[in-house]
């Protein structure tokens, strides 16, 4: 089942800002006011939530009733560079629906897309950060897809990376990333081969989210 993480504790009422998470209850999975979801807290406190009103800008909850202590979510996040808007909101669905975490809409040296307002959806032109500006040091691995990468593939990184490690996977534009984008990435920061075919931005997104999520599961078990 889907869950959506608050970054506070749960009372009787939450409210969901968070725009990736917003735009998930209300486009993607078209919920209503009286339907249910469940809400986890960062350290895996999750509980049945009634959707109580819906606005532009938020949506509140009301608590049914606490669910057992797991911990939620997969721990992946995703930083796509803005690419055409229907491919980029292609990304951003495919990922919240394979477990995503977050999806950070992020600018880089090579990013050709017209910013038009609402054109790229769940308001990613106010959301979209330069790379150099997005924080890195929430995550505990960086992966960066890169294509002058042959040697170390998803796999191979994912085994020396905890599996409840907060991970973020990095997706160029068409045409990469530059030699200027790398130069704002951690020292931890690891490069991976999705394969020697050339992949478009969106294929290489959802092709690398599905390996991760499915590492990650078998790791699990």
């Amino acid at each position: 089942m889907q869950r959506y993480i608050h970054n506070h504790p749960i009372g009787e009422t939450c409210v969901i800002k968070d725009v990736n998470q917003r735009r998930h209850i209300t486009d993607i999975r078209q919920l209503k006011t009286g339907d249910h979801v469940v809400v986890c807290e960062r350290d895996g406190a999750c509980f049945w939530m009634m959707i109580a009103s819906i606005r532009d800008c938020e949506v509140t909850l009301n608590r049914v009733q606490a669910l057992p202590h797991i911990r939620p979510g997969t721990n992946l996040n995703l930083a796509q560079a803005l690419i055409r808007p229907d491919h980029f909101n292609l990304v951003r669905q495919k990922a919240f629906e394979l477990g995503v975490d977050t999806v950070y809409p992020i600018i880089t040296e090579r990013t050709v897309s017209p910013l038009e307002p609402r054109s790229h959806g769940a308001d990613a032109l106010h959301e979209a950060i330069s790379l150099k500006d997005l924080d890195l040091s929430a995550f505990d691995a960086v992966l960066v897809a890169h294509e002058n990468e042959h040697q170390q593939t998803l796999s191979d990184a994912l085994a020396t990376i905890d599996s409840t490690a907060q991970i973020l996977l990095l997706i160029g534009p068409e045409g990469g990333f530059s030699d200027a984008d790398l130069k704002h990435l951690p020292p931890h920061a690891t490069y991976v081969t999705l394969g020697e075919k050339l992949l478009r931005s969106e294929t290489a997104a959802i092709f690398a989210v599905s390996i991760i999520i499915h590492e990650r599961a078998v790791m699990k078990r």
